[in-house]
């Protein structure tokens, strides 16, 4: 099968799970980011205070964030005028099954911060 057409209805709904889904996991993985980056630079500043010599480098990847993916094929979807949407196989991966492209580096970055991520790190692995 080549592609497939869906409810607009249903697609939307799937869509907005995903998009909520990934954002919740971007926002905590924001959270535990932050966390992170305080502690190592306090752990410099103490050091520094304390007249310690060394050379200070810090290098913390930002966590991934792609709602804009999400939020541009909602409102694709939402402004379209058919109540059904043709999916191919790819389109039907990313927005149904949520497996896009870009979805395993975004857990793996996320994992850092996220136990969400990690745990579906994992779970993908």
């Amino acid at each position: 099968m080549r592609s497939v057409k869906v409810d607009k209805a249903e697609l939307l709904e799937k869509l907005r799970e995903n998009r909520n889904a990934h954002r919740t996991i971007f926002e905590e993985a924001l959270k535990g980011y932050h966390k992170r980056v305080i502690k190592l630079l306090q752990k410099h500043i103490d050091r520094a205070r304390k007249n310690k010599r060394e050379q200070v480098y810090v290098s913390i990847p930002f966590p991934e964030d792609h709602t804009d993916d999400y939020d541009a094929i909602i409102a694709m979807v939402e402004m379209s005028l058919d109540n059904e949407i043709e999916l191919d196989q790819q389109s039907f991966r990313q927005y149904v099954l949520d497996e896009w492209h870009w979805k395993g580096q975004f857990l793996s970055t996320n994992s850092a911060y996220s136990k969400t991520a990690a745990y579906l790190s994992q779970s993908n692995a």
